[in-house]
Formats: C-alpha cells, sequence, structure tokens
C-alpha cells in the first residue's frame, strides 16, 4: 500500500478520484484510556435486612491497552477538502468474502496508583460519595447536626438535597459529582438533559446532537444510556433514555444545587485512606486483575464490531488535512501504525466510526461483583478477603469468591453454582437499596456465557437457532474447530421489576405470568437439547435422544388465561398434545441427524433416527414416556419456582416494613431454598447431564420477560481459534 502514500499518487487525486490498493495488513494501536470500576455488594438495611447497593469509581490511574490486528485490506483513498484546506479520506477495510475475519490480539494492563487511590477509599466505605450518601440517609440524627454545624451547610437544603438525591443512578452520581467541580460543567449537563427530557424528537436527532458535544456531555449521556456516545439508540433504548433524563431534572434544575455541592466537594474532601492491610492487599489485587478482565472485554466488543457486517468490515475511517503533520499520519497508518492518530491535534487528523475508532477507546469500566462484603470495617469479612479469590467472567467481569465457597464440597462449589447463588441473591434484594434512600442500583449486570467447541463434522443446526433468538443471524461458523463464547446480558436496573408484579386478584397479573411461562418454556426447549447434544456419542442412546427431541420441538403450553402454565405431566390428553405438537417439526431435524451418523459410518444406530419412521417414534415415546414426561415435569417445576420468586419479591418490602428481623431471616431462608432446589433439579436434570449452568440463563430471561422487554438481553458471540491439542 505504499504506493498510496507517493506524492505522485496523491498529486493524481481530483474532484472524484479514487485510489484503491489491497495488501496484507498487521494493524497495531497501543492507546490509553481511563477507567472506572462498579462495584456492587450487599450490605445491611436497618442493621439487619440485606439490600443490594453499588458505587461507581473512577480510578486515578488510565489502562495501557495495545491491540494488534492482522488482515487483508482494501484501502481507500479521496480527497475530501473543506473550507479551502486540502484534506485525504483514508478507509481501510477487511472483505470476508476474500479472507476469513481478521484475526486479533487484545492486551490490557491496569497499574496501581502509588498514592491516593479511590479504590482503597470505596472498598474502605470512605469514599465521598459514600459519606454523603450515609449523611443523607441519616437526616435529624446525630451525626448530620454534627457534620452540618461544622461544614456550614444549611440544613433545609441539605434535607432538599436528601429528597432529590435518589433520583440519581449509580452512574449518573459520579458524573454530576465531577461536573460539580466546574459550574459550566454543571451547566451543560443539566442543559443537555432539560433538552433530552422534552425536546429532543428521535434517537437520530439525539445523535446529531451529541456530535459536537463536550466530553462531560458525552459522558453523562453514557451514563444514563450504559452506550458509546457514538451509537444510535434504537428506539426502546432512547425512550429509556428520555425516562432517565426526566428522573434527573428535578435534582438539575434546583437552583441551590450548584452552590450547595461545591461547598459538600470542600466539606466531603478525598483524602489516602488509612485502611486495613487486607483492604490494601484486596485493591492491588483487583488491579492486577483488571488488565485482564479490560482485554477480554475489550475483545469481545471488538470481535462484535469485526461480525457485525456479513460482507465487509470496516477497520479504519480516518481523514487527513494534507500538510506535514497530517501526511505524516496518512502514511503511518498505510504502514499499520495507527497509534499515532489517537494522540494527535484534531487539526491533523479526524477519525470516524470503525472498529478501530474513539469508541473502542472510550471510559472503560469495570464490573466488580463484592457478594459478601457486608460491611468491610467487620473483622471477620477483612479476614475473608484475604484468601478471597477474583475471578473472571467472559465478559470481563470480576467477582470475589468467598474463602468457604471454595473449600465446600465439589457438587455445590463448581463457578456455575457460585455464579448462580450470587445472581439470585441479587435479584431478591436489587429492589431494596431505592428504598433505602439511595441512587438506583444501576451498576451491575445480569449475566449468562456458554462457551462450547463448534466446526465441521457437528450437527450446529441448534447452535445457529440458539444464536438467532438473541439477534445473531448468518453466523458463520468455522470449518476447523473453533471455540465459540456466547455471553448474555440483562442491565441490573431491569431487576427493579420483580417488586411490581400484580397483585394476585389484578386481572394485570395473568398475562404477566404467561409471558414468563412461555418464556421459560421457549428457552428450556432450545438449550437443554443443546448442551446434552453437544457430545455426539450421546446419539448412541436414541431412547434417551428422541423424547428430548420431541420435547426440543412441541409447541409450549400456551393457554392464557388458566391458573396451569404448563403441560400437566401426569395428565395423557395433556401428553399426548404436547407430543402431537412436535409432529410437523421433527422431520427434519431427524433427517439432519440421520445423515450426520451415515456420514461417520453408523448406518445401524442412523435408522433409529429414521424420519420416514416418524409414527413409530412418536408411538414409541408415548409407550415409554418416562423420559418426555419428565421434560415437562421440569417445564412446570422452573415456572413455579420463578413466579414464587416473582409473588416472594412483591411482597418483600412490605413485610420487611413491618418486621425488618423477620423479614431477614425470611429473606436468608428464601434465598438459600430457591438456590439450593434451582441446582439440585439442574445438577441431574435429564439423562444424568449437569445442566447447573443454565440457572443463570433462566433468571436472565425470566427477568427480561417480566420486563416485557426480551430485546434488552444483550448478546455478545465471540470466536476463538484453538492454537493446538485438544480442545478444553
Amino acid at each position: 500500500m505504499h504506493t498510496l502514500g507517493s506524492a505522485k499518487s496523491l498529486s493524481t487525486l481530483r474532484g472524484g478520484n479514487i485510489l484503491t490498493a489491497n495488501s496484507n495488513l498487521d494493524l497495531q494501536l497501543s492507546a490509553t484510556a481511563p477507567v472506572s470500576f462498579d462495584l456492587h455488594w450487599l450490605r445491611s438495611l436497618g442493621s439487619v435486612l440485606l439490600g443490594a447497593t453499588g458505587i461507581r469509581v473512577d480510578v486515578a490511574a488510565a489502562a495501557q491497552f495495545s491491540i494488534s490486528l492482522s488482515a487483508h485490506c482494501t484501502a481507500t483513498v479521496h480527497r475530501q477538502d473543506r473550507s479551502g484546506q486540502d484534506w485525504l479520506r483514508l478507509s481501510l477495510t477487511q472483505d470476508r468474502a476474500l479472507s476469513a475475519t481478521p484475526s486479533f490480539t487484545v492486551r490490557a494492563a491496569l497499574t496501581a496508583p502509588q498514592a491516593f487511590d479511590p479504590l482503597h477509599l470505596a472498598l474502605a466505605g470512605d469514599h465521598p460519595r459514600q459519606r454523603l450518601r450515609s449523611l443523607l440517609k441519616s437526616i435529624g440524627g446525630p451525626t448530620v447536626s454534627t457534620f452540618l454545624q461544622e461544614s456550614g451547610v444549611d440544613a433545609l437544603q441539605f434535607a432538599s438535597l436528601a429528597a432529590l438525591w435518589p433520583n440519581l443512578t449509580a452512574a449518573t452520581e459520579p458524573v454530576l459529582w465531577h461536573a460539580a467541580q466546574v459550574p459550566a460543567h454543571l451547566d451543560a449537563i443539566a442543559s443537555f438533559t432539560r433538552w433530552l427530557a422534552s425536546e429532543c424528537p428521535s434517537a437520530t436527532a439525539l445523535q446529531a446532537h451529541l456530535l459536537p458535544a463536550s466530553p462531560v456531555v458525552s459522558r453523562w449521556f453514557e451514563a444514563l444510556t450504559a452506550a458509546p456516545a457514538s451509537s444510535c439508540l434504537p428506539d426502546s433504548a432512547f425512550l429509556s433514555a428520555q425516562a432517565a433524563a426526566r428522573a434527573c431534572l428535578p435534582l438539575l434544575q434546583w437552583p441551590e444545587l450548584p452552590a450547595l455541592l461545591r461547598q459538600l466537594l470542600v466539606s466531603l474532601p478525598a483524602t489516602s485512606a488509612n485502611t486495613a492491610a487486607p483492604v490494601r492487599d484486596l485493591a492491588r489485587r483487583l488491579y492486577d486483575a483488571a488488565g485482564p478482565a479490560l482485554a477480554r472485554a475489550l475483545s469481545a466488543e471488538l470481535s462484535l464490531r469485526l461480525s457485525a457486517s456479513a460482507g465487509r468490515s470496516v477497520l479504519l475511517d480516518a481523514a487527513f488535512r494534507m500538510d506535514d503533520s497530517g501526511l505524516n499520519l496518512y502514511r503511518h497508518a498505510l504502514a499499520g501504525n495507527i497509534s499515532p492518530l489517537f494522540t494527535a491535534p484534531q487539526s491533523s487528523v479526524e477519525i470516524y466510526t470503525a472498529a478501530l475508532g474513539h469508541s473502542l477507546l472510550r471510559h472503560r469500566t469495570l464490573e466488580l461483583h463484592l457478594p459478601f462484603l457486608a460491611s468491610t470495617s467487620q473483622s471477620k469479612d477483612l479476614a475473608s478477603i484475604t484468601s478471597a479469590h477474583i475471578a473472571t467472567g467472559a465478559a470481563g467481569r470480576l467477582t470475589l469468591i468467598r474463602p468457604s465457597a471454595q473449600t465446600a464440597p465439589a457438587r455445590n462449589t463448581s463457578t456455575s453454582a457460585i455464579h448462580n447463588e450470587q445472581q439470585s441473591r441479587m435479584i431478591i434484594s436489587a429492589s431494596l437499596s431505592a428504598a433505602d434512600r439511595e441512587p438506583v442500583n444501576d451498576n451491575f449486570s445480569l449475566t449468562f456465557t456458554d462457551t462450547r467447541v463448534v466446526g465441521a463434522g457437528q450437527d450446529n443446526h441448534s447452535y445457529l437457532q440458539v444464536l438467532a433468538s438473541y439477534g445473531i443471524r448468518d453466523a458463520i461458523l468455522p470449518a476447523s474447530p473453533a471455540r465459540a463464547n456466547l455471553t448474555l446480558t440483562l442491565p441490573g436496573a431491569i431487576v427493579q421489576d420483580w417488586t411490581r408484579i400484580p397483585l394476585n386478584r389484578s386481572e394485570l397479573l395473568a398475562p404477566i405470568l404467561a409471558r414468563v411461562s412461555l418464556t421459560l418454556q421457549a428457552t428450556l426447549r432450545r438449550w437443554l437439547p443443546l448442551v446434552y447434544l453437544s457430545d455426539p456419542a450421546r446419539y448412541s442412546t436414541p431412547a434417551v435422544v428422541l423424547p428430548l427431541l420431541a420435547y426440543q420441538f412441541s409447541q409450549p403450553f400456551a393457554r392464557v388465561g388458566l391458573r396451569q402454565y404448563s403441560y400437566d405431566a401426569m395428565d395423557p390428553a395433556s401428553v399426548l398434545a404436547a407430543l402431537n405438537s412436535a409432529l410437523p417439526r421433527l422431520k427434519a431435524p431427524l433427517a439432519r441427524i440421520q445423515a450426520l451418523l451415515d456420514a461417520i459410518g453408523k448406518p445401524t444406530l442412523a435408522a433409529r433416527y429414521d424420519s420416514e419412521s416418524l409414527p413409530a417414534i412418536l408411538r414409541a415415546i408415548l409407550n415409554q414416556q418416562r423420559h418426555f414426561s419428565a421434560l415437562l415435569t421440569a417445564d412446570s417445576f422452573f415456572i413455579e419456582q420463578v413466579l414464587a420468586l416473582a409473588r416472594y419479591n412483591r411482597d418483600l418490602s412490605t413485610t420487611a416494613t413491618r418486621n425488618p428481623a423477620a423479614a431477614a431471616r425470611d429473606l436468608q431462608r428464601f434465598t438459600t431454598d430457591f438456590v439450593s432446589v434451582f441446582h439440585r433439579r439442574l445438577s441431574r436434570l435429564y439423562g444424568g447431564q449437569e445442566f447447573t449452568a443454565l440457572g443463570s440463563l433462566l433468571l436472565i430471561e425470566a427477568t427480561a420477560a417480566l420486563f416485557g422487554r426480551r430485546d434488552a438481553i444483550q448478546a455478545n458471540w465471540t470466536i476463538e481459534p484453538i492454537p493446538s491439542g485438544p480442545a478444553t
């Protein structure tokens, strides 16, 4: 591509002329990005009742990122003059018709600050915003009276702030706090929020408004939406962003806010924490773990960007001013070194939306789950910190796992089991934080990750159907075996809907429960066969596989309005109805399985899956219906468990108000029983196969169904080559 950088080539560019060149290119990008930690943990309410809380902490360090990407690229160059100045527009595009998806590696590191560290403060419960929250929740108490007297803060204004502060969220709170240091920043946030709440007509208008926006407004937008400022929101997310803006508006329009926040910044200074050694050690270990977690999250995002288009991926799109500085940057880009572009002044280069763009190196946030740190000041919790294990999830989340959980019996200590328990507790307790006069706890997410080996010689049809159900259509599986990761994420704020279930006598209840039931039935029909048949050797037992296939392709029970939300495994007529509903869709999958077994030289076994023998297969399943009925029973079980969870959450707040101590004991018992029963049923659900990891999936699907927004589930799918040796 060096010819595109020659003076002779550039001199030929006039008007609409375009230059192109093709080459294998190794792109290198090294840059820094600011980082925040989203801490999420359980803490006591009223000294006894556990609830969820969280705080976003900007750390005094930037992450160092390094990206290496190799691809066969087409470079396209044309003139893009503006205002009498000569500019070049360069795009580097990878055409998948000529080569596979680009291969890339991502590395990241985050070094702990040498002196002041906000993470220390937050882990110790001594961050300025944590102290502010504590004071706002203690209006009328002696601690607040002493603070007001010593700081000179007006008592009435402070009481008004206590009423308005919970309108914020864990994501918007730190942006507003930092903006208070510069009056113009606070004014810009208030002006933008007012426009978004009442005047912005569409998502397209919002995106156009953000293009020239200041960094503080862009970050406020990202806090409201959890989306990059460069992205165009779908309609549903745009409406949610407007609702979030309206919630914040009363606080932002309060005349006394700017002066009061500046006074609080002085009264609640951020100072070095005199923390216990275990807390300092935990912070250090979190910084060490943050690098790989950030790399994993960025790698997943980059993979998603590169696979977003079916035909071509725009790797880089930038414009360069045709002076010495701009042309030097242009030639660096042609050679694959694009790092200088991200530190150069905008007078020389402008970078547009592409796989390798500014949004890739935006402010990064890492999620930390510290579920058992109810109070880091308690000695027993500080002792637990020392030996706690930090686990990194596929989506980049860091989770602190209690030491006792690592030494318990193996059956109860799988990573998925611990993960499911923590997610269950978050669902049950997260809604309590809003009732405790804190910003809405939106800084965590529910996640599920499926990892499997895909490639040639396998029946991947069910897997592709699962991907399509989460919006990943036209997925291309590699010819050689590769490791595929599917991560599903649901915003934690949606968990609030578990407390908003209508009362039993409400006419609104039946449609909601029916929606949850249909979702769980569809989820189990997609995933149970996929997990069980991931090992092709299981086809050797048709007596187990055929009922599973009949279950997979049966219609979910959908008679809305009845108290029954699934097939009755004890009713022969109900079992027959479920089996007959599979008949129209079973022929094609049986033919695929038969062809697969024939191809690997097992004709006798293949004949057991003969699609022309479908009536006889269904009669055999009906005559010995133990396996098929067990699957229908599982439908009923999980639906009833989730509905019980919904009813419990609806009633929890009322119970907590009447008798906090009893509610705390009940919460502990219910959570333990729920997780135990869920795991016990999943551990040996069908054919001796463990399905424990699906617990997180069922909770995510049920939560989205309860909310009526399955499109809120964000799916990220990546493919990783297996270098050598057997897959693990």
